[in-house]
């Protein structure tokens, strides 16, 4: 019984963490994307200027 318990309590664990790895790459793929979104409103800015 006890390592059963052990055992979800682990499981549990892990899918915490995955869901936290998950959240990273969704976070660093959000600052990527806002960063080739903002390149392209300053490129939108200069070529108004030009």
């Amino acid at each position: 019984l006890q390592d059963s318990c052990l055992s979800s309590m682990l499981i549990i664990e892990a899918r915490k963490y995955d869901i936290l790895a998950f959240y990273d790459r969704s976070w660093i793929f959000i600052k990527m994307y806002n960063r080739v979104q903002d390149q392209q409103k300053s490129r939108i800015k200069t070529s108004h200027i030009i």
